[in-house]
C-alpha cells in the first residue's frame, strides 16, 4: 500500500496518470480467541481510479476535432472550386 500511494505522489503532476487504490482486507487472528490481535491487513488487488467527468470530455473534444477538421477539408475542397 506504500508504493501505491508513493506512486501517487510521485506522479501527481505527470499528464495522463490516473491515480491507484490499494483495495486492502483484514487477515484474521491466529489464535482463534476473540481477543486475540489480528494479524494486519493484506492487499487484495490494486485498480486505477479515473474521473469520468474528465474521461469523457476528451472523448467529446476528440470527437469534435474530428468532426471539424473534416469539414475543413470539405469546405477548403469547395473554395478551392469556387
Amino acid at each position: 500500500e506504500l508504493n501505491v500511494t508513493a506512486q501517487n505522489t510521485a506522479n501527481a503532476m505527470t499528464t495522463g496518470y490516473t491515480r491507484q487504490v490499494a483495495e486492502i482486507s483484514t487477515i484474521g487472528a491466529s489464535g482463534g480467541s476473540p481477543n486475540s490481535a489480528g494479524n494486519g491487513v493484506q492487499v487484495d488487488s490494486i485498480r486505477r481510479v479515473s474521473n469520468q467527468y474528465q474521461v469523457n470530455q476528451v472523448w467529446y473534444a476528440a470527437s469534435d476535432y474530428g468532426y471539424y477538421s473534416t469539414q475543413q477539408g470539405y469546405l477548403s475542397q469547395l473554395e478551392a472550386v469556387l
